[in-house]
């Protein structure tokens, strides 16, 4: 959680390329498969945060974010379950110390 919140100060400010476009999409969608092009569960999220975050960026940097987190939990789980202590404890060690997870944390859901 540490490492989130430094990758979150070292990277937060880096100009976001695709995900930007899931704004308008999430804006101009009524239904969860009126997404267009794009996958419709990004669009759903993000029409989600938009509805709790008034900044767009922060909505879209804040859930890809989550998603980031929960990943690693599900990931350091069942590395603990299937493997044990070790393979759990390494796991967390390598996910947290990657800085591409750290970057991409912050980059707002993109693909």
């Amino acid at each position: 959680m540490v490492l989130l919140g430094s990758y979150w100060q070292s990277y937060a400010f880096v100009t976001m390329i695709d995900p930007i476009g899931y704004i308008d999409l999430a804006r101009s969608s009524r239904f969860f498969y009126d997404s267009g092009s794009r996958e419709p569960l990004y669009i759903f999220m993000v029409k989600l945060a938009l509805s709790l975050f008034r900044q767009e960026q922060l909505a879209l940097r804040l859930l890809s974010l989550l998603w980031t987190w929960a990943a690693f939990l599900l990931v350091v789980v069942a590395a603990r379950v299937r493997c044990g202590f070790w393979a759990a404890a390494v796991s967390a060690v390598a996910l947290a110390a990657n800085p591409i997870v750290g970057y991409y944390s912050c980059q707002g859901l993109n693909t």
